[in-house]
């Protein structure tokens, strides 16, 4: 029996759906739309010598926007993420992007963030360094904390290092980043963001939006989660874009 090709499809999407929840004990917004997408899928395969042709040409028709905005969407975060790199003179200041600590210890994905921050850092001895994030409900300290002391014990001098404990998003991360440089008398035009390659994109947005040019240094995620990851991205791209912009017209 001959498959149909949306029947491969859905199961592409079922695995990278499956491999964080299994292998990660993760459910995030990527992995629930790679679920929908893989039921979606699944069910017009199977049903779809039983639709009218009408509904068969509102599925291609929603199918081909789909893939022609998460095709568009997807090269410009892969700009962000590979090709928009610091300057060789170097930017006013670099801050890393806060992530899940497991107790005084970082997590797989931020130990990845602080490790090719350290580099950065080690061959650029005069740029200042920011670590960004909050305290969560499950976790014992601020993220910030742990960053800086991991940081430090990779040999970065701790007067380069400034701890920004509050936040809880990523348009947190940069605006009380920005305002912390600025209160500790540092200049900042152009800041240099360490996250997750998925992750760069909507970290510009919000930097972008502060009237401040921007450049990345991308870490690596596991390739079972890149997937989820990179799709959940787009929904809080969107929202970068759209409700946060909105919120904050309305709030000045």
């Amino acid at each position: 029996m001959k498959r149909s090709p949306w029947t491969y499809l859905s199961v592409v999407c079922l695995f990278f759906a499956l491999i964080p929840l299994f292998c990660y004990r993760i459910a995030n917004t990527g992995v629930l739309l790679l679920l929908f997408c893989s039921i979606l899928l699944l069910a017009y395969a199977r049903f779809q010598k039983a639709l009218s042709p009408f509904l068969k040409k509102l599925f291609y028709v929603a199918a081909s926007l789909a893939f022609l905005f998460g095709g568009v969407l997807s090269v410009a975060m892969a700009w962000h993420a590979w090709l928009n790199q610091p300057p060789p003179a170097g930017p006013d200041a670099v801050i890393v992007l806060g992530c899940k600590i497991n107790g005084t210890q970082p997590s797989k994905m931020l130990r990845r963030r602080l490790d090719v921050a350290a580099e950065y850092l080690l061959a650029h001895p005069d740029v200042i360094c920011v670590v960004s994030g909050g305290q969560g409900a499950d976790e014992v300290c601020p993220e910030a904390v742990v960053m800086a002391n991991e940081l430090m014990e990779a040999g970065i001098a701790p007067d380069r290092i400034l701890l920004e404990q509050n936040s809880s998003s990523t348009q947190e991360n940069i605006a009380f980043s920005c305002d912390l440089l600025r209160s500790e008398g540092y200049a900042v035009q152009h800041i240099t963001i360490v996250t997750d390659s998925f992750h760069q994109m909507r970290a510009a947005v919000y930097a972008r939006r502060g009237g401040l040019l921007v450049s990345g240094i991308s870490s690596s995620a596991p390739w079972g989660l890149f997937p989820s990851y990179w799709v959940r991205e787009w929904p809080g791209i969107l929202k970068a874009w759209l409700i946060d912009d909105v919120a904050g017209l309305v709030s000045t």
